[in-house]
């Protein structure tokens, strides 16, 4: 399903397109993650199979992160999600999932602003802070993936939507 386009990742470099997607995968999962500690997993993946050495800047993975193909990844989160409706499936036989009602993934990702005067008046922080405290943040609020479970077997459909 990870296919090149346009050339991007087609040369064989230390960040190829799988390896960037897993880096991101597991940045993605381990919470408030640098790039830098996705380069110093890497590193140790090519210390232990003796593949030779990683420089420590983090500029190829960045931009090696940054060329992940927007619609490839919409398809692995597409399989993932089918993957995930057919175990239920066989788990549960043709029973309702959570008595019929359906299931809403929801990303709530946010990234941290400058602080800044006009980013302060837009994003405000939180009440619960202090004055002056904090940066503001602009928290992005999508229904990912609206699942839906029948007596006839799972429903689902990908979209992004504010």
């Amino acid at each position: 399903m990870l296919k090149n386009e346009a050339k991007d990742h087609s040369r064989e470099r230390i960040f190829t397109l799988a390896r960037t997607f897993w880096g991101w995968i597991w940045q993605v999962l381990q919470a408030h993650t640098s790039c830098r500690e996705v380069v110093r997993q890497v590193q140790a993946l090519f210390a232990l199979h003796e593949a030779g050495e990683v420089d420590q800047a983090t500029g190829a993975y960045c931009q090696a992160r940054r060329k992940l193909p927007h619609t490839a990844l919409l398809g692995l989160f597409q399989a993932s999600a089918s993957s995930a409706q057919k175990a239920a499936g066989k788990l549960l036989g043709k029973q309702a999932l959570l008595g019929g009602r359906s299931i809403q993934v929801i990303d709530c990702s946010g990234a941290r602003l400058c602080d800044t005067a006009e980013n302060r008046a837009a994003f405000p922080p939180s009440k619960s802070l202090a004055a002056g405290a904090g940066f503001p943040l602009h928290a992005y609020r999508r229904a990912l993936l609206p699942l839906q479970w029948r007596a006839s077997g799972p429903s689902h459909r990908l979209a992004f939507k504010e």
